[in-house]
């Protein structure tokens, strides 16, 4: 399975690709700005 870090400061974009995304069976993470995509994509490698 494949993971994908949506990162967006309006988190009706974040949440309707999110849908878009798990319906095609992609795992998700998101964060709502830079610095914090920064760390998520980091720590998750």
């Amino acid at each position: 399975m494949y993971r994908i870090l949506i990162a967006d400061d309006e988190s009706e974009v974040v949440e309707l690709v999110r849908l878009y995304l798990e319906k095609d069976g992609f795992e998700i993470l998101s964060a709502g700005d830079g610095i914090t995509a920064l760390g998520i994509a980091t720590a998750e490698k």
